[in-house]
């Protein structure tokens, strides 16, 4: 009998220190009011909420509360200058800063120090970037499917398991066309592996592409970002 293992990278952490990427990022959480989880220094317990405000000029933000519990709370009442750790995921790395209160406004609200030091923690070499519905799609032997979001190395699919079944995990399929934007890859170096599945959506990875492609998946992922940072988010 054959085990078959999943192999998953160890994530790395870099600290943002390029005035464009902070920037970015910056803009970023403004954006998604990202949810965080949040734990205090030697206290067990997690809580969560959603960074609501960002301010930059000020040195702080804002933290509007999801989920925490009694003891949580009479933590962060009774101790000033509490030191905290907020881990949040943002659309491309999950972010891990540690902050110390600045004040509580509300039961629900309170303020931040804006972090010395920013860490990002991404899996992927490759960027990878959420897609509207209709924005690209994958033609393959088991069917059609829209994409979820795209990297130069590979997609989630809009699916489910009766378009492909768990045993097609780690299956090649041969055949298949990418279209994306006014693009499509269909040559006969073309395939993709099934990485991935789940009850609502299949992970690929894309085998054969030509520099041109790559390329092309690139150009198309930068476009596709702006009109995430515009419409979506």
């Amino acid at each position: 009998m054959t085990t078959i293992r999943k192999a998953y990278s160890a994530p790395s952490y870099t600290v943002y220190e390029n005035e464009n990427e902070i920037a970015l990022l910056v803009h970023e959480i403004k954006k998604m009011q990202p949810r965080v989880e949040i734990t205090l220094e030697n206290f067990p317990e997690v809580a969560k909420g959603r960074i609501t405000e960002w301010h930059e000029g000020r040195k702080f933000f804002t933290v509007k509360w999801d989920e925490k519990s009694e003891a949580f709370d009479k933590k962060i009442e009774s101790s000033s200058g509490l030191r905290a750790f907020f881990k949040g995921k943002l659309f491309s790395a999950q972010i891990l800063f540690k902050s110390t209160t600045v004040r509580r406004l509300t039961d629900e609200l309170y303020h931040y120090r804006i972090p010395d030091q920013i860490y990002k923690q991404q899996r992927r070499a490759a960027l990878r970037v959420p897609l509207a519905p209709s924005a690209a799609k994958l033609v393959t032997p088991r069917g059609e499917f829209s994409l979820l979001d795209l990297s130069v190395s590979g997609a989630k699919l809009r699916s489910n398991r009766k378009k492909i079944p768990p045993e097609y995990f780690n299956v090649i399929l041969e055949n298949c066309a990418l279209y994306f934007g006014k693009r499509k890859i269909d040559h006969s170096d073309f395939s993709v592996r099934i990485s991935r599945v789940e009850a609502d959506f299949v992970g690929v990875k894309f085998q054969g592409l030509s520099k041109r492609d790559q390329m092309a998946i690139k150009q198309f992922l930068m476009e596709s970002l702006r009109t995430f940072y515009k419409d979506t988010l």
